[in-house]
């Protein structure tokens, strides 16, 4: 987990909500399992409130702009664009 500022520690910190809730599953030294792209959309959305969109790794005016397409053009989503 790399935190380099509030926005991104709400980020972070939101995944870990998603784990207690039985959403995602850590296991050590892996990714995160059952974890899809809406789970990134809900984290993105909780991210877009504590920092703006100044905050954000994609450019958006309000919340309702994070998608699940926008999410799937950053690189790190590549292996998602073939999903629906």
């Amino acid at each position: 987990m790399q935190i380099s500022t509030e926005s991104n520690l709400s980020h972070e910190v939101t995944h870990r909500g998603q784990h207690l809730r039985g959403e995602v599953e850590f296991v050590k030294g892996k990714k995160m399992r059952y974890y899809d792209l809406t789970d990134e959309k809900n984290v993105y959305n909780t991210q877009y409130f504590y920092g703006g969109e100044n905050m954000m790794p994609f450019r958006v005016e309000n919340s309702k702009d994070i998608t699940i397409d926008i999410i799937k053009t950053m690189p790190e989503y590549e292996k998602y664009k073939e999903r629906t």
